[in-house]
Formats: C-alpha cells, structure tokens, sequence
C-alpha cells in the first residue's frame, strides 16, 4: 500500500492467519492495522486494493 509503504508487512506460518506488520512508529502500525482488519471485517476489498482474502 502506498500510504505505509514505511512498514513490512507479512504472513506468519501458524495454524491461524496471522498477519506481521513490523515498522518504527507504534501509532502508524495501529493504524495499519485498524485498517487492514476494518477492510477485513467488512469485506470492502476496493478500499483495501482487493488483496483482502478470507
């Protein structure tokens, strides 16, 4: 995403899906998250560029 192109994000092998978003500033990663998890939550996969997979 260009907007955090200042964080690493990646997939964890475990059981579950979970995501890994690594970066210096703790309030940018919060917000990546927020977003990534509201574009999750309601399956708005425009807004999140359609690489949002269930």
């Amino acid at each position: 995403m260009k907007s955090y192109e200042d964080m690493t994000v990646g997939i964890v092998k475990w059981p579950m899906s979970v995501i890994r978003i690594q970066g210096k500033n703790i309030p940018r990663i919060v917000q990546l998250a927020d977003h990534i998890l509201v574009c999750f939550g309601k399956g708005n996969r425009e807004k999140c560029g359609g690489r949002i997979y269930a």
